[in-house]
């Protein structure tokens, strides 16, 4: 993963969906370009998938790497208090590009709480012949997510949990 910041900024209106945050210290967009470190056919496929099928894939994919989902943490868990477990959040799509998707998950040891605990991202595509998760984390955990315009650019912002507060606004177009 490559990620590039250009130069090029614009005046913006504050994003509405981080209203709980108390200031935006920086009332500019930064313009960048993430150029994912793997290239799939994703981008001549178009095809859709749905939201469960992107959930399985995702636990398939943790499963391979011995992270069972958060639905198997049973009971005591304090002789395995580093065992890993992933839970599926939310999928970003792509209106451009229905074979693309952005996902949000949860990547934790059982019973981890704390108000400053971030999801992690990855994408998840179409390759020729199924669902594959890659470039996990190629949003780092302190940026949240605002949402994906029809032009497929998403809207980012860093935030700062333990001051609760946005401190840059990134506008991201995936290359």
């Amino acid at each position: 993963m490559i990620l590039v910041s250009s130069c090029s900024k614009s005046n913006s209106k504050k994003l509405t969906q981080l209203e709980s945050a108390k200031s935006v210290t920086n009332d500019l967009i930064i313009d960048t370009i993430i150029t994912l470190s793997e290239k799939y056919n994703y981008l001549k496929l178009n095809q859709t998938f749905s939201e469960k099928e992107a959930e399985n894939t995702l636990y398939e994919y943790f499963k391979r790497k011995n992270i069972l989902p958060q639905l198997f943490v049973k009971g005591d868990m304090s002789e395995n208090e580093e065992q890993l477990f992933v839970d599926f959040d939310t999928i970003y799509r792509f209106p451009s590009n229905k074979s693309l998707a952005i996902i949000t998950y949860w990547l934790a040891p059982a019973y981890l709480n704390g108000h400053c605990v971030q999801s992690k991202r990855a994408i998840i595509s179409h390759s020729d012949k199924k669902l594959i998760v890659t470039n996990e984390e190629f949003i780092p955990e302190r940026f949240l997510i605002d949402s994906i315009n029809k032009s497929s650019i998403i809207f980012i912002s860093d935030y700062d949990c333990s001051n609760n507060k946005v401190t840059k606004k990134y506008r991201l177009k995936i290359k």
